[in-house]
């Protein structure tokens, strides 16, 4: 099967910008603490799931612990169905009902045994759409970790939806709920316009594959061999992003990593086919900016999270 090339695929990239290695600090500051859980939240397309990928494939390269993953994909699940996703997650041989419940605890110690460790890590994307019963399921699997002295820790990571949960479980009186996996937040922010630089020298650097061209190169390969890089526009970039982001009333110093990679693609695909002055270089991003999406994203979705923040202080202050 062909692999097509990362930068063309959604989570592709796993450059070592900011935000991820903020929220990789986090993670692992917690997880082998004896905190319980961690929940990432963050606006679509700021590179939670690339984090989500990322922690996944670091836990499973350093085999400090076994990890199970799961990501949701419908608000009216159920614990069973959460549990299939979790148990199969891994290869390995499995006899035992998977959707019982103690699936996840039952597999997790022939794993460890394997492994020679004691830690277990969930990784749950897309979280914002757990429901309370499969919320139960976790408490419950956390319970039976702990009463087998297991280390468990919990990382979900989603949209800003989630930041109306914590009120709408106490006020059902299922706080331990929040208490337990909604208790430590950790916000994924998007670049500031000073670490655009970060990702067009990633751009430059990273070859793909590891003795390949760089993304650079591989796409633009003439304006690479006259000597051109990505890091060079760099100022481009930040004009226009701020142009856009003013104009939008948002913040110039929080956009999500997708447009920025969208945006790169653009100004690739535009050098690629004959050789350009360096004259074009500005209209050219600036085009490129306004290619990746970005716009119409802020127009669609508004901030969703000033939103919901929003509409949790109200009901408090009314209730």
């Amino acid at each position: 099967m062909r692999v097509e090339h990362p930068l063309t695929r959604k989570c592709g990239p796993r450059f070592p910008l900011p935000p991820l290695i903020e929220f990789t600090q986090a993670f692992t500051d917690l997880c082998y603490s004896a905190e319980p859980a961690l929940t990432c939240i963050g606006m679509p397309d700021t590179g939670k799931s690339t984090a989500f990928l990322h922690i996944k494939e670091r836990v499973q390269l350093s085999k400090s612990a076994v990890v199970y993953h799961a990501v949701m994909s419908q608000v009216d699940g159920t614990s069973k169905q959460l549990a299939r996703e979790l148990v199969t997650s891994e290869e390995g041989p499995i006899h035992f009902n998977i959707t019982s419940d103690e699936a996840l605890v039952r597999r997790a110690e022939a794993d460890c045994d394997a492994l020679g460790v004691g830690r277990v890590i969930v990784l749950v994307d897309e979280a914002q759409m757990l429901n309370k019963r499969q919320l139960e399921y976790l408490r419950g699997t956390m319970q039976k970790f702990s009463a087998r002295d297991m280390g468990v820790f919990f990382a979900l990571f989603a949209q800003p939806e989630i930041l109306a949960m914590p009120k709408s479980f106490k006020e059902r009186g299922d706080a331990s709920l929040v208490n337990r996996f909604l208790s430590r937040q950790f916000r994924f922010r998007g670049l500031k316009q000073t670490e655009f630089k970060v990702f067009l020298q990633c751009l430059d650097c990273t070859q793909w594959p590891e003795s390949g061209p760089t993304y650079t190169q591989h796409f633009a390969p003439n304006f690479w061999a006259a000597g051109g890089r990505m890091l060079d526009l760099d100022s481009y970039f930040t004009a226009s992003f701020d142009t856009l982001a003013k104009a939008a009333g948002r913040d110039a110093d929080d956009i999500p990593t997708k447009y920025v990679a969208s945006a790169s693609k653009h100004v690739l695909d535009a050098v690629s086919r004959d050789e350009v002055k360096p004259a074009l270089f500005p209209a050219i991003v600036d085009r490129a900016v306004r290619a990746s999406g970005v716009l119409a994203a802020w127009a669609f979705l508004g901030d969703l999270e000033t939103d919901v923040r929003t509409r949790v202080v109200s009901k408090r202050r009314s209730g």
